[in-house]
Protein backbone atom coordinates (compact mmCIF):
# COMPACT_ATOMS: atom_id res chain seq x y z
CA UNK A 1 0.00 0.00 0.00
CA UNK A 2 1.32 3.22 -1.02
CA UNK A 3 1.42 6.10 1.46
CA UNK A 4 -0.09 8.85 -0.04
CA UNK A 5 -1.52 10.84 3.18
CA UNK A 6 1.72 10.84 6.03
CA UNK A 7 0.06 14.21 7.58
CA UNK A 8 -2.67 12.59 8.03
CA UNK A 9 -1.67 9.47 10.02
CA UNK A 10 0.59 11.94 11.37
CA UNK A 11 -2.23 14.01 12.48
CA UNK A 12 -4.15 10.76 13.89
CA UNK A 13 -1.17 9.85 16.07
CA UNK A 14 -0.92 13.33 18.06
CA UNK A 15 -4.68 13.11 18.38
CA UNK A 16 -4.06 9.85 20.06
CA UNK A 17 -1.53 11.00 21.92
CA UNK A 18 -3.62 14.47 22.94
CA UNK A 19 -6.27 11.99 23.84
CA UNK A 20 -3.53 9.66 25.97
CA UNK A 21 -2.45 12.68 27.90
CA UNK A 22 -6.10 13.44 28.86
CA UNK A 23 -6.68 10.09 30.41
CA UNK A 24 -3.93 10.36 32.42
CA UNK A 25 -4.85 13.39 33.98
CA UNK A 26 -2.00 15.28 33.08
CA UNK A 27 -3.49 17.92 31.47
CA UNK A 28 -7.26 18.93 31.67
CA UNK A 29 -8.57 19.03 27.85
CA UNK A 30 -12.49 19.28 27.25
CA UNK A 31 -13.57 17.43 24.15
CA UNK A 32 -13.77 21.04 22.30
CA UNK A 33 -10.01 21.57 23.47
CA UNK A 34 -8.94 18.84 21.57
CA UNK A 35 -11.39 19.02 18.20
CA UNK A 36 -9.82 22.88 17.93
CA UNK A 37 -6.82 20.83 18.67
CA UNK A 38 -7.50 18.96 15.42
CA UNK A 39 -8.83 22.32 13.64
CA UNK A 40 -5.02 23.34 14.08
CA UNK A 41 -3.30 20.50 12.64
CA UNK A 42 -5.94 20.14 9.50
CA UNK A 43 -4.78 23.64 9.10
CA UNK A 44 -1.61 22.95 9.56
CA UNK A 45 -1.36 20.14 7.20
CA UNK A 46 -3.16 22.01 4.19
CA UNK A 47 -0.89 25.21 4.57
CA UNK A 48 1.79 22.46 4.12
CA UNK A 49 0.61 20.87 1.54
CA UNK A 50 -0.57 24.20 -0.28
CA UNK A 51 3.06 25.26 -0.19
CA UNK A 52 4.74 21.27 -1.42
CA UNK A 53 1.81 20.81 -4.12
CA UNK A 54 1.63 22.30 -7.63
CA UNK A 55 0.07 26.08 -7.99
CA UNK A 56 -3.33 24.34 -8.47
CA UNK A 57 -3.53 23.50 -4.70
CA UNK A 58 -3.20 27.50 -3.28
CA UNK A 59 -6.79 26.96 -2.14
CA UNK A 60 -4.99 24.66 0.35
CA UNK A 61 -2.73 27.42 0.99
CA UNK A 62 -6.14 29.61 2.60
CA UNK A 63 -7.76 27.06 4.25
CA UNK A 64 -4.72 26.06 5.65
CA UNK A 65 -4.18 29.59 7.36
CA UNK A 66 -7.37 30.18 8.20
CA UNK A 67 -7.98 27.21 10.14
CA UNK A 68 -4.43 26.93 11.58
CA UNK A 69 -4.81 30.62 12.77
CA UNK A 70 -8.01 30.22 13.89
CA UNK A 71 -7.61 26.89 15.72
CA UNK A 72 -4.34 27.55 17.16
CA UNK A 73 -6.13 31.27 18.80
CA UNK A 74 -8.80 29.45 20.58
CA UNK A 75 -6.30 26.44 21.46
CA UNK A 76 -4.00 28.56 22.92
CA UNK A 77 -6.46 31.15 24.79
CA UNK A 78 -8.46 27.78 26.18
CA UNK A 79 -5.14 26.65 27.29
CA UNK A 80 -4.33 29.97 29.11
CA UNK A 81 -1.08 30.35 27.21
CA UNK A 82 -2.51 33.40 25.75
CA UNK A 83 -5.45 35.26 26.24
CA UNK A 84 -7.38 36.82 23.50
CA UNK A 85 -9.98 39.72 25.18
CA UNK A 86 -13.20 39.50 23.39
CA UNK A 87 -12.06 42.85 21.85
CA UNK A 88 -10.11 41.30 19.49
CA UNK A 89 -12.35 38.60 18.70
CA UNK A 90 -14.38 40.37 15.44
CA UNK A 91 -11.25 42.16 14.24
CA UNK A 92 -9.26 38.85 14.36
CA UNK A 93 -12.00 37.04 12.03
CA UNK A 94 -11.00 39.42 9.19
CA UNK A 95 -7.06 39.59 10.46
CA UNK A 96 -7.04 35.63 9.83
CA UNK A 97 -7.95 35.46 6.24
CA UNK A 98 -6.09 38.39 5.49
CA UNK A 99 -3.50 36.64 6.34
CA UNK A 100 -4.90 33.69 3.86
CA UNK A 101 -5.07 35.67 1.06
CA UNK A 102 -1.66 37.53 1.58
CA UNK A 103 0.00 33.80 1.39
CA UNK A 104 -1.98 32.94 -1.39
CA UNK A 105 -0.40 35.64 -3.17
CA UNK A 106 2.87 35.18 -1.94
CA UNK A 107 3.24 31.47 -3.00
CA UNK A 108 1.37 32.46 -6.70
CA UNK A 109 1.91 36.21 -7.52
CA UNK A 110 -0.38 35.60 -10.36
CA UNK A 111 -3.25 35.72 -7.80
CA UNK A 112 -2.62 39.37 -7.77
CA UNK A 113 -6.62 40.03 -8.08
CA UNK A 114 -6.48 38.53 -3.99
CA UNK A 115 -5.22 41.96 -3.26
CA UNK A 116 -8.56 43.62 -2.78
CA UNK A 117 -10.10 41.08 -0.34
CA UNK A 118 -6.77 40.87 1.39
CA UNK A 119 -7.14 45.00 1.62
CA UNK A 120 -10.68 44.78 2.10
CA UNK A 121 -10.20 42.16 5.08
CA UNK A 122 -7.23 44.02 6.54
CA UNK A 123 -9.55 47.11 6.53
CA UNK A 124 -12.60 46.11 7.87
CA UNK A 125 -9.97 44.39 10.85
CA UNK A 126 -8.39 47.46 11.50
CA UNK A 127 -11.82 49.02 11.97
CA UNK A 128 -13.55 47.25 14.02
CA UNK A 129 -10.20 47.40 16.40
CA UNK A 130 -10.65 51.07 16.37
CA UNK A 131 -14.10 50.32 17.51
CA UNK A 132 -12.76 48.71 19.93
CA UNK A 133 -10.17 51.11 21.34
CA UNK A 134 -12.31 54.04 20.86
CA UNK A 135 -10.43 55.53 18.10
CA UNK A 136 -13.91 55.13 15.96
CA UNK A 137 -17.43 54.99 16.89
CA UNK A 138 -19.77 51.92 15.75
CA UNK A 139 -21.75 54.36 14.16
CA UNK A 140 -18.68 55.46 11.86
CA UNK A 141 -18.08 52.41 11.13
CA UNK A 142 -21.14 51.57 9.37
CA UNK A 143 -20.96 54.36 7.54
CA UNK A 144 -17.42 53.94 6.60
CA UNK A 145 -18.54 50.13 5.37
CA UNK A 146 -21.77 51.49 3.51
CA UNK A 147 -19.41 53.63 1.06
CA UNK A 148 -16.71 52.05 0.70
CA UNK A 149 -18.42 48.37 0.15
CA UNK A 150 -19.28 49.06 -3.14
CA UNK A 151 -15.85 50.34 -4.24
CA UNK A 152 -14.29 47.20 -2.83
CA UNK A 153 -16.93 44.61 -5.29
CA UNK A 154 -16.64 47.10 -7.91
CA UNK A 155 -12.53 46.74 -7.71
CA UNK A 156 -12.51 42.88 -6.78
CA UNK A 157 -14.69 42.01 -9.97
CA UNK A 158 -13.11 44.10 -12.40
CA UNK A 159 -9.77 42.56 -10.76
CA UNK A 160 -10.62 39.28 -11.88
CA UNK A 161 -11.83 40.35 -15.27
CA UNK A 162 -8.33 41.59 -15.90
CA UNK A 163 -6.44 38.44 -14.77
CA UNK A 164 -9.18 36.39 -16.95
CA UNK A 165 -8.07 38.39 -19.94
CA UNK A 166 -4.47 38.92 -19.41
CA UNK A 167 -4.51 34.66 -19.04
CA UNK A 168 -6.64 34.27 -22.47
CA UNK A 169 -3.93 36.49 -23.93
CA UNK A 170 -0.66 34.97 -22.86
CA UNK A 171 -2.20 31.47 -23.31
CA UNK A 172 -3.21 33.06 -27.18
CA UNK A 173 0.34 34.24 -27.67
CA UNK A 174 1.69 31.10 -26.44
CA UNK A 175 -0.14 29.14 -28.56
CA UNK A 176 0.53 31.30 -31.42
CA UNK A 177 4.72 30.85 -30.76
Amino acid sequence: MKNTHPALYVALIVIGAIFLVRNTGILHLSVGDILWMLVAIIGGVKLYRGFTLPDQHRAKIFWGTVLLLLGGAVVLDRLGVVEVPGALEGPLLFFIPAAGFLLVIARSPRDWHLVVPFLACTAIGGCLLMVELGFLSPWEFRILTEQYAAYGLVLFGAAILLRGYLLARVKSTAAQA
